[in-house]
């Protein structure tokens, strides 16, 4: 690899999101780039119909996959998705996330700096999931920070 991400594999963790899970799979499957993709979702004993939108939009996918598990928290989600993930990047969300169609495409040259293992971008709260996400990025350039303490 040239220090370019060949490829990213997007973990969404989902504990009874019925409410927002469809617009976040749709925003992953969004995703503008070049890269290869693998769609993770880690539903964690969903009581709701998670599961059922999950294998709606991600089931059928060669590149996708469902997971479900017992109810063991968040973390125990993410970390059942990370041994799934099979690409060099992985991009963590929760069922109740959205991206932006470049969001991923910003944050991989980030990765490819030295001494980078990790890149996250700003958020923001919305009040509705079916909203314009109304990014304006006129203008703006690419700011990477590296952190000599991130965990400080």
């Amino acid at each position: 690899m040239d220090g370019k991400i060949e490829g990213v594999s997007f973990v969404v963790t989902a504990y009874n999101k019925e409410r927002y899970l469809e617009a976040t799979l749709k925003s992953i499957l969004a995703q503008e780039g070049d890269f290869e993709r693998k769609f993770i979702v880690v539903d964690d004993a969903s009581t709701d119909r998670s599961v059922e939108i999950t294998e709606d939009l991600i089931g059928s996918l060669a590149n996708g996959r469902v997971i479900q598990q017992l109810n063991s928290g968040p973390g125990m989600a993410q970390n059942t998705g990370v041994d799934a993930a099979t690409l060099p990047a992985i991009k963590f969300l929760d069922g109740d996330d959205l991206l932006p169609p470049d969001a991923v495409l910003r944050m991989l040259p980030g990765l490819a700096l030295p001494r980078v293992a990790l890149v996250h971008g700003n958020g923001r709260v919305l009040e509705d999931m079916n909203a314009e996400l109304g990014v304006d990025r006129k203008g703006a350039t690419l700011v990477f920070e590296v952190m000599e303490k991130p965990l400080y």
